[in-house]
């Protein structure tokens, strides 16, 4: 069976506050943000799954100098914000917001921290980004 879904359909799932991945029947892998064709075995025989917003820390920055659309929400040279990429405990992963850490002192942040996905409401978007 073949998935139909598009981008938007993905980022309508996180406005409901859900991961929705894919997940090969024929290989199992597993793709985010979900995918009609498998990268790994080509297969179109995929199913959807949600994915339970668990994971690691692999990497992260602390952004003193944010783009507009994170000025417009708070963040600056006095207010940083922080961003890194996940492993999810399905595997696959994402680059993200974290929260959850003191980034005044960015050198107590650990890479291997386990993080749980948050759901972040601004204005009419939803932003999924994970917390220590």
């Amino acid at each position: 069976m073949s998935v139909n879904l598009t981008i938007n359909s993905y980022f309508d799932e996180i406005k409901k506050k859900k991961i929705l991945g894919t997940k090969c029947k024929d290989c199992g892998r597993i793709h985010l943000p979900p995918r009609v064709i498998c990268d790994q075995c080509k297969s179109t025989n995929l199913e959807l799954i949600e994915l339970a917003g668990e994971g690691t820390l692999q990497a992260y920055s602390v952004v003193y100098v944010p783009t507009s659309k994170m000025i417009a929400a708070g963040f600056g040279r006095e207010n940083p914000n922080c961003v890194g990429i996940v492993k999810l405990s399905e595997g696959p992963m994402m680059s993200a917001e974290i929260h959850g850490f003191d980034l005044s002192k960015p050198e107590n942040i650990k890479i291997g921290t386990t993080v749980k996905s948050k759901f972040i409401e601004r204005g009419e978007d939803v932003i999924l980004a994970f917390e220590a």
